[in-house]
């Protein structure tokens, strides 16, 4: 819906909730979607499906996970206008390890990013390498550092690392969640 995807026919009565129900059921009846393995009430896209959207999307699409299972190192194309990185429990700074050198030179960044777990930083030049100045089209930008209060990390170094993720000035939305600092930056 929020793409817009569901368009509300002339004289129509229904909800547009009703719409999407009606569409996915639709997809699903066509075995677009099939039940999750791991949670009854969760839909997944289907196998081949997926399969075929990654060959027809080619290098505009890249996802993190898909990379690192396969235990390859690889680069981010220039071709690329759609990343994603997929969390999975124990491995996530290991992966991202892998991302972040790439995270520097993607320029082209657009729409929305969230940044996580920034308490688990311990290097201030990993936070500058990000680059987060040339990335003029990102609208939003979210950076969270931990939901627990308990962080005894360094008041300087936090500071340290949220001056350093200095965003583009053509940023329109700021976040900044859990920081836990006693000050904000000038």
């Amino acid at each position: 819906m929020a793409e817009g995807l569901i368009q509300q026919p002339k004289g129509g009565r229904h909800t547009m909730e009703d719409l999407g129900d009606d569409y996915f059921c639709e997809l699903l009846s066509r075995s677009f979607f099939q039940s999750s393995s791991n949670h009854e009430s969760h839909f997944v896209m289907h196998d081949l499906i997926h399969d075929l959207a990654q060959g027809v999307a080619g290098e505009i699409c890249f996802c993190l996970e898909d990379e690192l299972e396969c235990n390859r190192q690889s680069t981010i194309s220039k071709e690329t206008r759609h990343s994603s990185f997929v969390r999975r429990d124990g491995d996530v700074l290991k992966k991202f390890e892998a991302f972040q050198e790439e995270l520097k030179h993607l320029s082209h960044l657009r729409g929305k990013i969230r940044i996580s777990q920034l308490k688990n930083v311990v290097n201030i030049q990993d936070a500058i390498d990000a680059n987060l100045r040339t990335k003029l089209n990102v609208e939003e930008l979210i950076m969270h550092w931990s939901k627990e209060f308990d962080d005894l990390r360094n008041e300087d170094t936090k500071m340290e690392v949220l001056l350093s993720l200095q965003p583009h000035t053509s940023l329109k939305k700021l976040n900044i969640e859990g920081f836990g600092g006693r000050q904000f930056p000038n």
